[in-house]
């Protein structure tokens, strides 16, 4: 994504001394980082695999990207189904996202089931209790088949971090470049 502001500046970059090219290069890239750190602290956990996946890429001299190299991160980002949301600045790249489906991520049923029995997650059951009067539990393929199936009907709901984090960051970083070109 581009911060709109930061292209005049940056058609402009070549005209700048040696030492102005520097500068500005150091305030994106410190952008960058503070970006990605961010989107860290702000993505789903888990197992980390996610937070695990976001890092910065340096395209050239001056432009860098906070890359999120895991395949079902803009499912937690923007949300599937009828919890699909996006704030309306970014719903065209949203939209390239839906209707994607995941290669090799396993069934539902399957990544639910891991994670009700990693998380020790089990619904009570409806119907009674136990002889010694405690509330009876269903088991974890019960539970998981329950859960997976209200996400296939509903999907899950967004769980933003990458783009908050850039939106919180983009303004500081122009007005920083202002300031830096403009001195």
């Amino acid at each position: 994504m581009n911060v709109t502001g930061l292209d005049g500046v940056l058609r402009k970059f070549n005209s700048f001394s040696k030492e102005i090219r520097k500068e500005v290069a150091a305030e994106i890239k410190f952008s960058a980082d503070a970006i990605r750190k961010e989107a860290v602290s702000k993505a789903p956990a888990d197992e980390g695999k996610l937070r695990n996946s976001i890092s910065v890429k340096k395209i050239d001299e001056v432009n860098y990207e906070v890359v999120v190299q895991n395949q079902i991160a803009p499912f937690l980002e923007f949300g599937t189904k009828k919890r699909f949301d996006v704030d309306s600045e970014f719903a065209a790249y949203a939209a390239g996202f839906r209707g994607v489906k995941v290669a090799n991520a396993g069934t539902l049923d399957d990544n639910i089931l891991k994670w009700v029995t990693r998380k020790k997650i089990r619904f009570d059951s409806a119907g009674g209790t136990t002889k010694s009067g405690r509330q009876r539990k269903l088991t974890f393929e019960q539970t998981a088949f329950i859960i997976s199936r209200f996400i296939a009907f509903n999907g899950i709901k967004p769980h933003p971090f990458l783009l908050p984090a850039f939106k919180q960051e983009r303004q500081t970083l122009i007005a920083r470049l202002k300031r830096l070109v403009n001195a």
